[in-house]
This record gives C-alpha cells, structure tokens and sequence, in this order.
C-alpha cells in the first residue's frame, strides 16, 4: 500500500532493518530513506546485534522469522544490553504466541506482511518521537518512587516512562526477570529487600533462591504467567515456598487481571474488580 505521505522528517533517526529476505530489506531501507531516516540494513539477528554493540540506532524494525537467531530470539538478546530501544517485529506467518512474547519483550508494535507502510510510518514516527510531541526519554533520570525498588533497567525504564506506580506507604520490590546470579548479589549487598509486594521473578519460575523469597517476605507476591503455558510456570516449589512465608499468591493464569492497592489497614488486592485486605 503507498504512503498517505511522503514528507520528509527533518531528523536523521538512525533505524536498524533486519530482514533476510533482500527485496524485503530493500523495500524498508528505500522507503524510510525517503522518509528522512538514515538507515543501516542487514540480513541477519546476529549481524543485528553486532551492529547495536558498534553504533547507536534510534528503533530496530526486524523480520520474526529468519535464519539462525529469529526475530524474537534477537529481540529478547537485545534487551539484556539495549532494554529501551524501540524495537517493531515485521512478519508473514502472524501468530498469536510470537505476538504475546514479542510485546512481553517490549516491542512498539507486531506487523503482518504485506507490510502497510501507513501503519509502518506511523509505528517509526511515534517510537522515535516525530508524532507531534517528542516521545519521552526512557532513561530520563527521574527518581522511582521511594517505595519501588525496581533492578531491572527495563523495569526502571517501564516505571519513568509511564509512571505506573503511585507513591505510597507501601514497599513494592521489582526484578523484572532477575536470574540465581543477581539474586545472589543482591543478598550480598546486605541491602533491605523486605517488601509488601512482590513482583515474583519470571514468571514464578523455579530459578528463585529460597533465601532471596525469605529475605523479601512479601505480604503480596504477583505471578504474571499466561494461562496452560508450556513451561510449567509458576513452579510448585516457588508458590508452596512464598505461602510458607506467609505471602497472598496472586497468579494472572487463575485469578486473571489482579491490582494491588495501598489503604492504611494493608494492602488490597482487586481480583477481577472483588477487593479484599491481606493480613499477614
């Protein structure tokens, strides 16, 4: 489909394409060259990669499925150095799954080919910040509030950007996909990691150190995990562990959408819109 516009942006955004299809490659690099955006065209996630270690790109726009490393797998790789770049995944098989992982991994937006180049246009204008208003700085350095003690970069990122926490009495620890390693180091920081609520590490899954659960002693611990997933999250032994401390489990697969919300008699927890207070 041709572009509803063809006028020029006045920046020189720097936008990866990654696409081993070549006419594809060329299709992107030719359009947003004539859209005002350098672009910086390879064939391969790997190759990605390489590139996003030598310079610095505004967005990433990439094919999901490619030889060797895929679309999502490059995606997710990229997140553990580059957790706030925007990234746009382009795709001729659309499935419902690599839809749900990719925006899990944080990506602006899950394109079917043929591609629209409107919508395209739109999706690139809107992530590097040409849509009017200047899109916001993800690694603008405005504090947390006092009680959110989030490690990840990209949680801290998700929390700048959209402010999703309200400051409050209540002590919320958030550690995105922390893995045994950073869980150890935090326990050898000898920092204070009780918290009210935690967001329980991926997905509940079984890569918690008992110590680290014991040391946070959450009053509320969140597991966001989809419904009959295939890895057996949350494990067991990770759920059996944070009620044996006391904590109220809360999981997305059986209670569904799931708030926590500060009062002054402790935190209440709205499970499908029925509020009730947790007491230890």
């Amino acid at each position: 489909m041709s572009p509803k516009t063809n006028q020029p942006s006045s920046s020189k955004a720097r936008i990866l394409i990654v696409d081993d299809d070549a006419s594809q490659r060329s299709l992107l690099n030719s359009f947003l060259n004539g859209q005002g955006f350098e672009t910086v065209p390879v064939s391969s996630g790997e190759r990605a990669l390489e590139v996003l270690g030598e310079q610095e790109v505004a967005m990433m726009i990439s094919d999901v499925r490619m030889p060797g490393i895929s679309g999502l797998e490059t995606l997710h790789r990229l997140r553990k150095v580059r957790p706030t770049l925007p990234v746009l995944l382009v795709t001729a098989y659309a499935d419902i799954r690599d839809a749900v992982v990719a925006m899990r991994d944080g990506a602006v937006n899950y394109l079917e080919k043929p591609i629209d180049l409107d919508e395209l246009l739109a999706s690139v204008r809107n992530a590097v910040g040409l849509e009017g208003a200047v899109a916001p700085k993800l690694t603008e350095d405005r504090p947390l509030p006092d009680a959110v003690v989030a490690r990840s970069p990209l949680m801290q990122a998700v929390f700048r950007d959209t402010s999703l926490v309200a400051s409050s009495e209540t002590r919320i620890l958030l550690t995105g996909d922390i893995e045994l390693e950073g869980q150890a180091n935090l326990l050898a920081d000898n920092e204070d990691l009780s918290a009210d609520v935690l967001k329980v590490p991926h997905h509940g899954s079984r890569y918690s150190l008992p110590r680290f659960l014991e040391r946070v002693r959450p009053r509320v611990a969140m597991v966001s995990v989809g419904a009959g997933n295939p890895f057996g999250h949350p494990s067991p032994m990770i759920v059996d562990a944070l009620k044996r401390e006391g904590a109220t489990v809360l999981r997305t697969d059986e209670d569904g959408d799931v708030a926590v919300v500060a009062s002054r008699d402790g935190p209440l927890i709205a499970r499908r819109g029925s509020p009730r207070v947790v007491h230890r």
